[in-house]
């Protein structure tokens, strides 16, 4: 009596393992992008550049979009600030008016911002201004001798206790969900295999 051999189990146990290590590729590649924060891109004036004349107003532009409030100190060679009012957001932009230039020589733009995960990013962008300032920008104004402090100090008086940490802890339970999630298709697929397995010997 000829007897039917079944097919094997390797296949579908090959499959299994494929589908799991598919699920865990694609976990992991949709958490990335979250731990991504905003970064600068670009400014006006740009970093490092020369200028004859202060510009009116400075713009920082960001790789994602960015929270409200922002802060943007805009200081002096003499470090005295020269931003006139508050920043304004718009999507990936900020926007930051400027008094009128005190005296040539190197100006810093330091700013605080919030990236749309709730991380606080924090930097600075100088340029140079060139032949001799005719206006005062800020009359009296203490020299300033940190101005990303100063930012950052000034964000968080106007955030009313909003710090990004609730962002924070919102990116790391995804990625632990993540985690979890391949573990428990790691563990199906473990079963699946085992089970295929036990199919096939019966079968011999």
């Amino acid at each position: 009596m000829t007897r039917t051999r079944r097919p094997s189990a390797r296949p579908r146990v090959g499959a299994t393992v494929v589908a799991v290590v598919a699920a865990a590729a694609t976990v992991l590649l949709g958490a990335a992008p979250a731990l991504a924060h905003a970064g600068l891109t670009g400014s006006s004036p740009e970093d490092g550049t020369s200028l004859t004349e202060l510009p009116t107003e400075v713009v920082l532009t960001f790789s994602e979009e960015v929270r409200t409030p922002a802060t943007v100190v805009v200081t002096g060679p003499d470090g005295a600030g020269l931003q006139s009012g508050e920043a304004t957001v718009e999507g990936d932009e900020v926007r930051q008016p400027v008094e009128r230039g005190r005296a040539a020589g190197e100006h810093t733009i330091a700013y605080r911002v919030i990236s749309s995960d709730g991380h606080p990013i924090t930097g600075q962008v100088r340029f140079t201004l060139e032949g001799e300032g005719s206006e005062v920008g800020v009359p009296n104004a203490t020299p300033s001798a940190d101005p990303s402090a100063d930012a950052a100090d000034a964000a968080d008086e106007g955030t009313d206790g909003t710090d990004g940490t609730d962002g924070t802890w919102s990116v790391s339970w995804l990625v632990a969900g993540g985690v979890l999630l391949v573990l428990v298709l790691l563990l199906a697929g473990g079963a699946l295999g085992a089970r295929a397995m036990k199919r096939q010997r019966r079968d011999r």
